[in-house]
């Protein structure tokens, strides 16, 4: 029975928090972008349609 953990075996859970880390930060990013694309394409699609259907008299 041994008192002190092994060097591999912190390791791995450092390298387990390590990776949990990076995916949550990727997947924040990843939100972030889809944020950022759909108020982009909303803002594009009311310009649009700003130009096309109300800049003339009906």
């Amino acid at each position: 029975m041994a008192w002190r953990r092994k060097l591999t075996d912190t390791l791995a859970d450092l390298l387990r928090f390590a990776v949990r880390g990076a995916l949550l930060i990727d997947g924040i990013a990843l939100a972030v972008a889809s944020v950022y694309i759909v108020a982009k394409l909303c803002w594009f699609s009311v310009e649009y349609l700003d130009s096309r259907i109300f800049s003339a008299p009906w």
